[in-house]
């Protein structure tokens, strides 16, 4: 009788793991890496009278502390943003920077929304046309989200959205500091795919 219980009971736990291990359809915990391509603006209304852009990527590690809790850095750039007046080129932006992400919904879904905050540095230079060599740099803190659509367990389509104030407050032309400081806000729309390794 004994033996027929404990037969039972392994039966039950092999079936109920078995069906999990079978309906699982994404996995976010665990280390994982991701590559985006979309547009990215950057805007600063005393200098532009509406949001410049370019094309850019973002390169991201990011690790699950479980299913729903993600750390993350990442690195973001665009090589050509408009700088919408003939005395600039267009110019390079990038952006590193570090955040967490809450991811909803479970393992058994294969769509992900999450929600995300990150703080990172930005960067901006450029020459113009009376030959200055500029340079930007300042912290900004963001905000954005997004969805997660698993084709596979540890692959993802990823599709985001972020939007970043901060403030430039290292304003550099042909290196020397010109004590000058200003407020501007960037966002990006991007699509790629994220992996998390097992």
């Amino acid at each position: 009788m004994k033996n027929l219980i404990l037969s039972i009971i392994l039966g039950l736990t092999y079936g109920i793991t078995n069906g999990q291990v079978l309906t699982q359809a994404s996995v976010t915990e665990g280390f994982s890496a991701g590559i985006d391509l979309g547009y990215t603006t950057w805007n600063q209304e005393a200098i532009t009278e509406e949001p410049l852009g370019g094309i850019g990527f973002n390169i991201e590690g990011a690790y699950g502390f479980n299913e729903h809790i993600q750390g993350f850095v990442n690195f973001m750039y665009a090589p050509s943003v408009d700088s919408g007046t003939d005395l600039i080129d267009a110019y390079p932006v990038s952006q590193i920077g570090a955040g967490a992400r809450f991811i909803f919904g479970g393992t058994t879904g294969q769509w992900r929304p999450y929600l995300q905050g990150a703080i990172s540095q930005h960067k901006v230079s450029f020459d113009d046309d009376l030959g200055f060599s500029n340079k930007l740099s300042g912290i900004f803190a963001g905000f954005g989200g997004g969805v997660l659509y698993y084709v596979q367990p540890n692959l993802a389509i990823n599709l985001n959205a972020q939007l970043d104030y901060g403030t430039y407050d290292n304003v550099t032309v042909d290196g020397q500091d010109i004590g000058f400081e200003f407020d501007a806000n960037t966002t990006r729309f991007m699509v790629g795919v994220k992996y998390t390794f097992e």
